[in-house]
């Protein structure tokens, strides 16, 4: 089930949902790990789909690093609202 408020409105809908989704992970190499994982919402209103594709890197004991793109895509947005929102992350992390 799905429970929507509309921030400029105020207005809420619900609805039932159906859900699939996949995970992908890949050990390149014993240092490098490539991740996938897609997501679909679908009900009577809208469908929406999610994907977040990452690398990691373990650079050496103490530091790695991972590199990530995510997108949120809505069939039926809201009006004014753009179909698909993405980001890119990058990250250096430190470990102790």
């Amino acid at each position: 089930m799905r429970y929507n408020v509309l921030q400029d409105t105020g207005q809420s809908e619900t609805e039932f949902v159906g859900r699939l989704a996949s995970n992908l992970e890949w050990n390149i190499s014993d240092n490098a790990t490539f991740t996938n994982n897609l997501g679909m919402f679908t009900g009577t209103g809208t469908t929406t789909f999610d994907t977040k594709t990452a690398i990691s890197l373990q650079i050496n004991s103490r530091l790695s690093g991972a590199m990530s793109f995510e997108t949120h895509t809505d069939t039926d947005p809201p009006e004014g609202a753009q179909k698909t929102d993405t980001i890119t992350k990058g990250s250096l992390i430190y470990h102790f």
